[in-house]
């Protein structure tokens, strides 16, 4: 498993540009300020947990500048991955946000 090295990675390690989603439907969660396409699908918010906690109250760059990391906010899945995909994305993430300045 490689790191992906580029601009478009969220606050929480996901690379935008390795998305299906990035960029007809989604621009990524620095452009769009933690709003996220998938938030029509999520009961009562309209920002993100992750980004709402590393940029609007911590005010850190990226999640792999905090202490904490990985915290409650990562224990989430999605629903339309298994376990094990689910397991890799946030393998990848803490590799993302490590690797990451």
């Amino acid at each position: 498993m490689e790191a992906v090295k580029t601009r478009t990675m969220s606050v929480c390690g996901v690379q935008c540009d390795a998305c299906e989603h990035y960029p007809d439907i989604c621009l990524g969660c620095k452009a769009l300020e933690g709003k996220p396409y998938w938030l029509q699908y999520v009961e009562d918010r309209d920002v993100c947990d992750i980004y709402e906690c590393c940029k609007k109250s911590k005010k850190l760059k990226h999640c792999g500048h905090c202490h904490e990391l990985p915290c409650i906010l990562y224990e989430a899945q999605d629903p339309t991955k298994s376990e094990e995909d689910n397991q890799k994305d946030f393998l990848m993430q803490m590799k993302n946000l490590t690797e990451a300045q």
